[in-house]
Protein backbone atom coordinates (compact mmCIF):
# COMPACT_ATOMS: atom_id res chain seq x y z
CA UNK A 1 0.00 0.00 0.00
CA UNK A 2 1.06 3.74 -0.98
CA UNK A 3 1.78 6.36 1.54
CA UNK A 4 -1.04 8.62 -0.05
CA UNK A 5 -3.32 5.39 -0.02
CA UNK A 6 -2.92 4.89 3.87
CA UNK A 7 -3.28 8.28 5.13
CA UNK A 8 -6.58 8.67 3.16
CA UNK A 9 -7.15 5.50 5.13
CA UNK A 10 -5.94 6.23 8.34
CA UNK A 11 -5.86 10.51 8.78
CA UNK A 12 -4.68 12.28 11.20
CA UNK A 13 -6.58 12.83 13.99
CA UNK A 14 -8.17 16.06 14.79
CA UNK A 15 -6.50 17.46 17.68
CA UNK A 16 -7.98 20.63 18.10
CA UNK A 17 -9.82 21.14 21.71
CA UNK A 18 -11.77 24.40 22.80
CA UNK A 19 -12.41 27.84 21.46
CA UNK A 20 -10.03 29.63 18.62
CA UNK A 21 -9.05 33.69 20.19
CA UNK A 22 -11.96 35.03 17.70
CA UNK A 23 -14.53 32.88 19.28
CA UNK A 24 -13.67 33.75 22.75
CA UNK A 25 -13.58 37.74 21.95
CA UNK A 26 -17.06 37.32 19.86
CA UNK A 27 -18.72 35.26 23.07
CA UNK A 28 -16.99 37.86 25.12
CA UNK A 29 -18.70 40.64 23.49
CA UNK A 30 -22.16 39.16 22.95
CA UNK A 31 -21.65 38.14 27.12
CA UNK A 32 -21.14 41.65 28.14
CA UNK A 33 -23.92 42.57 26.14
CA UNK A 34 -26.46 40.72 28.05
CA UNK A 35 -24.67 41.37 30.77
CA UNK A 36 -25.24 45.32 30.65
CA UNK A 37 -29.19 44.86 29.72
CA UNK A 38 -29.15 42.65 32.95
CA UNK A 39 -27.74 45.05 35.31
CA UNK A 40 -29.71 47.96 33.13
CA UNK A 41 -32.87 46.33 33.74
CA UNK A 42 -32.13 45.49 37.32
CA UNK A 43 -30.64 49.04 37.85
CA UNK A 44 -33.94 50.35 36.98
CA UNK A 45 -36.05 47.84 38.50
CA UNK A 46 -34.05 48.68 41.87
CA UNK A 47 -34.57 52.36 41.20
CA UNK A 48 -38.49 52.11 40.90
CA UNK A 49 -39.07 49.80 43.70
CA UNK A 50 -37.51 52.53 45.51
CA UNK A 51 -39.20 55.84 44.08
CA UNK A 52 -42.83 53.18 44.58
CA UNK A 53 -41.71 52.87 48.39
CA UNK A 54 -40.61 56.57 48.98
CA UNK A 55 -43.97 57.47 47.61
CA UNK A 56 -45.64 54.76 49.76
CA UNK A 57 -44.13 56.38 52.83
CA UNK A 58 -45.38 60.08 51.43
CA UNK A 59 -48.70 59.04 51.19
CA UNK A 60 -49.13 57.20 54.57
CA UNK A 61 -47.13 59.80 56.33
CA UNK A 62 -49.82 62.20 54.82
CA UNK A 63 -52.99 59.97 55.26
CA UNK A 64 -52.12 59.87 59.20
CA UNK A 65 -51.42 63.51 59.70
CA UNK A 66 -55.14 64.62 57.72
CA UNK A 67 -56.51 62.13 59.90
CA UNK A 68 -55.07 63.56 63.17
CA UNK A 69 -55.83 67.26 62.65
CA UNK A 70 -59.05 66.65 60.51
CA UNK A 71 -60.24 64.41 63.37
CA UNK A 72 -59.60 67.10 66.35
CA UNK A 73 -60.02 70.45 64.05
CA UNK A 74 -62.98 69.23 63.20
CA UNK A 75 -64.14 68.58 66.73
CA UNK A 76 -63.14 72.20 68.60
CA UNK A 77 -65.37 73.37 70.40
CA UNK A 78 -67.31 70.20 71.42
CA UNK A 79 -69.04 70.47 74.78
CA UNK A 80 -71.18 67.41 74.08
CA UNK A 81 -74.25 69.67 73.90
CA UNK A 82 -74.59 73.05 73.80
CA UNK A 83 -72.46 75.92 71.51
CA UNK A 84 -70.04 78.04 73.16
CA UNK A 85 -71.87 80.64 71.63
CA UNK A 86 -74.24 80.51 73.62
CA UNK A 87 -72.22 78.74 76.94
CA UNK A 88 -68.70 79.56 78.51
CA UNK A 89 -67.15 77.17 81.12
CA UNK A 90 -65.87 77.76 84.23
CA UNK A 91 -62.31 77.82 84.36
CA UNK A 92 -61.32 76.31 87.88
CA UNK A 93 -57.56 75.08 86.72
CA UNK A 94 -56.27 79.23 86.82
CA UNK A 95 -54.24 77.88 84.16
CA UNK A 96 -55.54 80.32 80.87
CA UNK A 97 -54.35 77.36 78.49
CA UNK A 98 -57.86 75.64 79.58
CA UNK A 99 -60.37 78.78 79.05
CA UNK A 100 -62.88 77.20 77.49
CA UNK A 101 -65.14 79.88 75.35
CA UNK A 102 -65.76 80.49 71.85
CA UNK A 103 -63.63 82.42 70.78
CA UNK A 104 -60.50 79.63 72.56
CA UNK A 105 -61.84 76.83 70.95
CA UNK A 106 -59.10 77.17 68.11
CA UNK A 107 -56.46 79.21 67.57
CA UNK A 108 -53.73 79.90 64.94
CA UNK A 109 -50.40 80.97 65.53
CA UNK A 110 -47.22 81.43 63.27
CA UNK A 111 -44.37 78.34 63.86
CA UNK A 112 -42.47 80.46 66.06
CA UNK A 113 -44.80 81.42 68.29
CA UNK A 114 -46.84 77.69 68.49
CA UNK A 115 -48.28 77.10 71.64
CA UNK A 116 -47.56 73.62 73.44
CA UNK A 117 -44.02 73.74 72.18
CA UNK A 118 -41.73 72.14 74.91
CA UNK A 119 -38.74 74.07 76.23
CA UNK A 120 -35.95 74.11 74.13
CA UNK A 121 -37.83 73.05 71.44
CA UNK A 122 -37.48 74.94 68.15
CA UNK A 123 -40.69 74.84 65.70
CA UNK A 124 -40.17 74.51 61.85
CA UNK A 125 -42.83 75.35 59.28
CA UNK A 126 -44.90 78.49 59.34
CA UNK A 127 -47.94 77.68 61.22
CA UNK A 128 -49.17 75.79 64.01
CA UNK A 129 -52.98 75.47 65.63
CA UNK A 130 -54.36 74.84 68.76
CA UNK A 131 -57.74 73.26 69.91
CA UNK A 132 -59.81 72.86 73.29
CA UNK A 133 -62.61 70.37 73.43
CA UNK A 134 -64.00 67.58 75.13
CA UNK A 135 -63.65 64.23 74.27
CA UNK A 136 -66.27 62.15 72.72
CA UNK A 137 -66.70 59.66 76.13
CA UNK A 138 -68.91 60.77 78.62
CA UNK A 139 -70.08 59.45 81.83
CA UNK A 140 -73.77 60.33 83.38
CA UNK A 141 -73.47 62.38 86.84
CA UNK A 142 -75.66 61.27 89.59
CA UNK A 143 -75.33 64.36 91.21
CA UNK A 144 -72.58 66.44 92.98
CA UNK A 145 -71.34 66.87 97.12
CA UNK A 146 -68.59 68.36 99.18
CA UNK A 147 -69.94 72.17 98.92
CA UNK A 148 -69.87 71.55 95.04
CA UNK A 149 -66.23 70.13 94.67
CA UNK A 150 -67.18 66.34 94.14
CA UNK A 151 -68.79 64.70 91.15
CA UNK A 152 -70.37 60.96 90.89
CA UNK A 153 -70.86 59.44 88.14
CA UNK A 154 -71.97 56.09 86.86
CA UNK A 155 -71.03 53.50 85.05
CA UNK A 156 -68.01 54.62 82.64
CA UNK A 157 -65.18 53.21 79.93
CA UNK A 158 -63.42 56.65 79.75
CA UNK A 159 -61.05 55.74 82.05
CA UNK A 160 -60.77 58.53 84.19
CA UNK A 161 -57.86 59.19 86.33
CA UNK A 162 -56.11 61.05 88.87
CA UNK A 163 -54.81 64.76 87.36
CA UNK A 164 -56.98 64.23 84.40
CA UNK A 165 -58.47 67.70 83.09
CA UNK A 166 -62.50 67.28 82.77
CA UNK A 167 -65.44 69.08 81.92
CA UNK A 168 -69.06 68.88 83.79
CA UNK A 169 -72.09 69.96 81.67
CA UNK A 170 -75.85 70.23 82.07
CA UNK A 171 -75.87 72.49 78.67
CA UNK A 172 -76.81 75.65 80.53
CA UNK A 173 -73.17 75.58 82.41
CA UNK A 174 -70.19 74.04 82.39
CA UNK A 175 -67.16 73.80 84.66
CA UNK A 176 -63.64 72.56 83.76
CA UNK A 177 -61.01 71.29 86.96
CA UNK A 178 -58.72 68.92 87.48
CA UNK A 179 -59.51 65.74 89.08
CA UNK A 180 -57.70 64.98 92.62
CA UNK A 181 -58.74 61.91 93.66
CA UNK A 182 -58.96 58.37 92.42
CA UNK A 183 -61.68 58.07 90.40
CA UNK A 184 -63.11 54.98 91.79
CA UNK A 185 -61.81 55.60 95.14
CA UNK A 186 -60.11 52.30 97.09
CA UNK A 187 -63.23 49.98 96.70
CA UNK A 188 -62.87 49.99 92.83
CA UNK A 189 -59.11 50.49 92.22
CA UNK A 190 -58.56 47.14 90.44
CA UNK A 191 -61.42 48.06 87.99
CA UNK A 192 -59.73 49.09 84.38
CA UNK A 193 -63.56 49.74 82.79
CA UNK A 194 -65.02 51.91 85.75
CA UNK A 195 -67.90 49.58 85.62
CA UNK A 196 -68.85 50.69 89.35
CA UNK A 197 -69.78 54.48 90.28
CA UNK A 198 -66.79 56.65 90.82
CA UNK A 199 -66.63 60.16 91.84
CA UNK A 200 -64.06 63.44 90.10
CA UNK A 201 -63.22 66.03 92.94
CA UNK A 202 -61.92 69.66 92.35
CA UNK A 203 -60.10 71.39 95.32
CA UNK A 204 -61.45 74.73 94.02
CA UNK A 205 -65.45 73.83 94.00
CA UNK A 206 -67.59 74.22 91.08
CA UNK A 207 -69.70 76.64 89.53
CA UNK A 208 -73.48 75.11 90.63
CA UNK A 209 -74.23 71.74 91.74
CA UNK A 210 -75.14 69.68 88.77
CA UNK A 211 -78.06 66.49 88.78
CA UNK A 212 -78.42 63.67 87.00
CA UNK A 213 -79.07 66.05 83.35
CA UNK A 214 -75.24 66.50 83.37
CA UNK A 215 -72.49 64.48 81.98
CA UNK A 216 -68.83 64.62 82.78
CA UNK A 217 -66.08 64.32 79.73
CA UNK A 218 -62.44 64.43 79.52
CA UNK A 219 -60.83 67.79 78.42
CA UNK A 220 -58.43 68.44 75.60
CA UNK A 221 -55.70 71.76 74.74
CA UNK A 222 -54.41 70.19 71.81
CA UNK A 223 -51.42 71.88 69.78
CA UNK A 224 -50.19 70.36 66.60
CA UNK A 225 -46.56 71.72 64.80
CA UNK A 226 -43.71 70.72 63.67
CA UNK A 227 -40.53 70.54 65.11
CA UNK A 228 -37.41 68.82 64.01
CA UNK A 229 -37.35 65.27 65.64
CA UNK A 230 -33.92 64.98 67.29
CA UNK A 231 -34.44 61.02 68.06
CA UNK A 232 -35.40 59.90 64.30
CA UNK A 233 -32.26 61.55 61.92
CA UNK A 234 -33.62 65.18 63.23
CA UNK A 235 -36.66 64.80 60.59
CA UNK A 236 -39.40 67.43 60.07
CA UNK A 237 -41.82 66.48 62.14
CA UNK A 238 -45.28 66.95 63.16
CA UNK A 239 -46.08 67.17 66.73
CA UNK A 240 -48.74 67.20 68.99
CA UNK A 241 -48.96 68.52 72.83
CA UNK A 242 -52.08 67.70 74.98
CA UNK A 243 -52.74 69.33 78.32
CA UNK A 244 -48.55 69.60 78.08
CA UNK A 245 -47.64 66.26 76.69
CA UNK A 246 -45.62 66.77 74.05
CA UNK A 247 -45.43 63.39 71.44
CA UNK A 248 -44.51 63.10 67.86
CA UNK A 249 -46.92 61.68 65.82
CA UNK A 250 -45.77 61.47 61.84
CA UNK A 251 -42.18 61.92 60.48
CA UNK A 252 -40.65 64.05 56.84
CA UNK A 253 -43.97 66.14 57.34
CA UNK A 254 -41.54 69.41 56.32
CA UNK A 255 -44.19 72.21 56.26
CA UNK A 256 -47.78 72.85 57.31
CA UNK A 257 -49.85 76.21 56.11
CA UNK A 258 -53.03 76.63 57.41
CA UNK A 259 -55.60 78.95 56.01
CA UNK A 260 -59.27 80.25 57.42
CA UNK A 261 -62.57 80.56 56.24
CA UNK A 262 -64.18 83.33 58.59
CA UNK A 263 -67.96 84.41 58.51
CA UNK A 264 -67.57 88.36 58.33
CA UNK A 265 -71.16 89.46 58.40
CA UNK A 266 -72.75 86.84 60.76
CA UNK A 267 -74.58 84.74 58.44
CA UNK A 268 -72.84 81.25 59.61
CA UNK A 269 -71.42 81.04 56.08
CA UNK A 270 -67.50 81.81 54.91
CA UNK A 271 -67.35 84.75 53.36
CA UNK A 272 -63.62 85.42 53.14
CA UNK A 273 -60.72 83.13 53.36
CA UNK A 274 -57.64 84.24 55.51
CA UNK A 275 -53.92 82.97 54.33
CA UNK A 276 -52.59 82.80 58.11
CA UNK A 277 -53.32 83.37 61.65
CA UNK A 278 -52.08 87.08 61.36
CA UNK A 279 -54.59 87.65 58.77
CA UNK A 280 -57.33 86.43 61.19
CA UNK A 281 -56.78 88.96 64.33
CA UNK A 282 -56.45 88.09 67.94
CA UNK A 283 -60.03 88.84 68.27
CA UNK A 284 -61.52 87.22 65.55
CA UNK A 285 -61.07 83.38 65.68
CA UNK A 286 -64.94 83.64 66.78
CA UNK A 287 -65.78 84.02 63.27
CA UNK A 288 -63.54 80.92 62.07
CA UNK A 289 -66.13 77.97 60.47
CA UNK A 290 -63.68 76.35 58.15
CA UNK A 291 -60.05 75.59 58.22
CA UNK A 292 -57.72 74.58 55.36
CA UNK A 293 -54.46 72.78 55.51
CA UNK A 294 -51.57 72.07 53.52
CA UNK A 295 -49.19 69.81 54.23
CA UNK A 296 -45.51 69.31 52.75
CA UNK A 297 -44.51 65.96 52.96
CA UNK A 298 -41.34 64.93 51.82
CA UNK A 299 -39.55 61.29 51.23
CA UNK A 300 -36.20 60.08 52.15
CA UNK A 301 -32.94 60.74 49.88
CA UNK A 302 -33.43 58.79 46.71
CA UNK A 303 -30.02 57.44 44.77
CA UNK A 304 -27.46 58.77 45.65
CA UNK A 305 -29.24 62.17 47.15
CA UNK A 306 -28.11 64.69 44.39
CA UNK A 307 -30.88 64.68 41.70
CA UNK A 308 -33.31 67.80 41.95
CA UNK A 309 -37.24 67.15 42.24
CA UNK A 310 -39.15 70.36 41.51
CA UNK A 311 -42.27 70.66 43.64
CA UNK A 312 -45.02 73.64 44.51
CA UNK A 313 -46.08 74.30 48.17
CA UNK A 314 -49.09 76.71 49.01
CA UNK A 315 -49.29 78.25 45.61
CA UNK A 316 -45.18 78.72 45.11
CA UNK A 317 -43.19 76.41 42.71
CA UNK A 318 -39.85 75.50 43.99
CA UNK A 319 -37.28 74.72 41.06
CA UNK A 320 -33.89 74.50 40.37
CA UNK A 321 -33.78 78.27 39.54
CA UNK A 322 -34.97 79.43 42.80
CA UNK A 323 -34.52 76.36 45.74
CA UNK A 324 -32.15 74.33 46.81
CA UNK A 325 -34.92 72.03 48.17
CA UNK A 326 -34.88 70.16 44.84
CA UNK A 327 -31.19 68.94 44.83
CA UNK A 328 -31.43 67.16 47.87
CA UNK A 329 -32.62 63.63 46.16
CA UNK A 330 -36.05 63.99 47.97
CA UNK A 331 -39.53 63.70 46.69
CA UNK A 332 -42.02 66.34 47.62
CA UNK A 333 -45.58 66.20 47.63
CA UNK A 334 -48.65 68.75 48.59
CA UNK A 335 -51.69 67.62 50.38
CA UNK A 336 -54.93 69.86 50.86
CA UNK A 337 -57.94 69.15 52.97
CA UNK A 338 -61.00 71.56 53.79
CA UNK A 339 -62.27 71.00 57.70
CA UNK A 340 -65.51 72.00 58.78
CA UNK A 341 -66.21 73.25 62.43
CA UNK A 342 -68.86 71.25 63.33
CA UNK A 343 -70.04 72.75 66.52
CA UNK A 344 -70.31 76.39 64.73
CA UNK A 345 -71.87 75.85 61.15
CA UNK A 346 -75.84 75.44 61.23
Amino acid sequence: MSLSKQFIQNPVPDLQHGLSLIEMMVALAVSAILLLGVTTVYTSSKRSYQVTEEFSDIQENARFALHFLSRNIRMAGFTGCSSLKSMSANNTTGNDNYKFEDETSITGFAAASAEGVPDGGTPVGTAAISIRKATACSAQVTGTTNGNKTVQFTNSNCNFAQNDLVIVTDCESADIFQNNNNPQGAANADDPNQSGPGSLTSTAGLSKSYGSSAYVFKFENLSYFLMNDATNGNRPTLYKTENGTTEALVPNVEDLAIKYGVDTNGDNSVDTIRDDAAAVGANNWNTVLNVYIHLLVRSDPVGDGTNGFPFSFNGTVHNSANDNLINDGRYRKEFVTSIALRNRIP
